[in-house]
């Protein structure tokens, strides 16, 4: 669901080139860690698996997934600018 998805939300809402971007991190965020290949994954499986949930509630809620950070964040004890950082650091 959450790959069929993240397509449109990126593609079809206009947004800054920032708020784009950080989008478009915590789509490819969602995407970016499997138990079949860990040795290929680009974040720990904590931040994926908070990507994973805010792609989930943005799909659910029809919002951008940055709208949903906070929310998330919170109820899994990251900080928003952890979380940030961690997509900047590992995902360019």
């Amino acid at each position: 669901m959450i790959a069929d998805s993240v397509e449109w939300i990126v593609e079809n809402n206009h947004y800054s080139d920032t708020l784009m971007s950080y989008n478009s991190k915590i789509a490819r965020g969602a995407l970016s860690w499997s138990t079949e290949a860990p040795e290929l994954c680009e974040i720990e499986e904590r931040y994926a698996n908070v990507c994973r949930e805010i792609m989930d509630i943005a799909i659910q809620e029809n919002r951008a997934p940055a709208d949903c950070v906070n929310q998330v964040c919170s109820r899994n004890g990251i900080g928003v600018n952890e979380l940030v950082q961690v997509l900047k650091a590992n995902l360019g």
